[in-house]
């Protein structure tokens, strides 16, 4: 919703008024497709339901929203206004870029007892005398607790049955605490117990890296052997040159022509 028309002593431009709501804009946003501007409290419900803009009815999403231009941002913030209080008694006139910072410290703003659960309404001026008499407001116990309670009851109030009603709510306050600290203790040592279990693996895993590494250099030269000794075979026993291995198999090339060759041949 924007900000009414009839606080403005300045003429509105029709860029500066949303089409949604047809007032002023309020914390506007823009189409990065069409730069039609709407309040920001009035475009995104209505993309819950529409998927154009209400000006052009371009189709539009949620994700083409911007932050108005910045020229076209001052142009509107320079728009002069009167407080919204002003039928109060606030004759306060500021640009639309002060008006927040105006309604946090008027004095004519409507504000709510501080007290609860008083429900007073009241003239900001006005508020601090009601809380000095507020039936809600808080009083330390002349009766020797000196504990705080509200204006309003203290003609009822009993220390003892209070300080009572107090230990048990220390006392179970007390008992969560313990019941978070033994669940934060529990926690604590199963995540010990996997980061250990885990250092462990680590371990294993490195130990078996070692030992196939081991192995491996153990194993290399022998295979090395193995093959040039099927090499000495094939040029013992068919004059070809070794050219790759299948499955059990030797492919051989003698002459341009290719061989394929079992393993089980070298054996004869």
């Amino acid at each position: 919703m924007g900000v009414l028309k009839v606080l403005f002593l300045d003429d509105i431009p029709d860029d500066c008024t949303c089409a949604v709501c047809h007032e002023v804009l309020e914390n506007p946003r823009e189409f990065s497709r069409c730069q039609h501007a709407f309040c920001e409290g009035c475009i995104l419900p209505w993309l819950e339901s529409h998927d154009s803009c209400p000006t052009c009815r371009a189709p539009v999403t949620s994700s083409d929203l911007r932050h108005l231009h910045r020229i076209w941002r001052e142009k509107l913030y320079q728009l002069l206004m009167r407080c919204e209080f002003h039928d109060a008694g606030c004759d306060v006139t500021l640009p639309l870029k002060k008006r927040d910072a105006h309604i946090e410290e008027c004095e004519f703003v409507t504000v709510v007892c501080p007290n609860k659960p008083c429900a007073v309404r009241l003239p900001r001026a006005e508020m601090p005398d009601h809380t000095e008499i507020c039936q809600h407001r808080l009083v330390s116990c002349n009766k020797g607790c000196e504990m705080e309670i509200s204006y309003g009851l203290m003609g009822e109030h009993n220390c003892i049955r209070a300080l009572r009603h107090e230990v048990n709510n220390l006392h179970k306050e007390q008992q969560n605490l313990l019941k978070a600290l033994k669940k934060d203790r529990d926690e604590r040592l199963k995540l010990e117990k996997f980061v250990h279990d885990q250092a462990c693996a680590m371990e294993d895993l490195a130990d078996l890296i070692e030992s196939l590494t081991t192995a491996l250099f153990l194993i290399v030269p022998i295979v090395v052997f193995e093959i040039e000794q099927w090499f000495d075979i094939v040029l013992d026993r068919f004059g070809a040159l070794f050219f790759g291995t299948g499955a059990g198999i030797l492919v051989l090339e003698w002459n341009g022509d290719f061989f394929k060759l079992p393993y089980s041949l070298l054996r004869l």
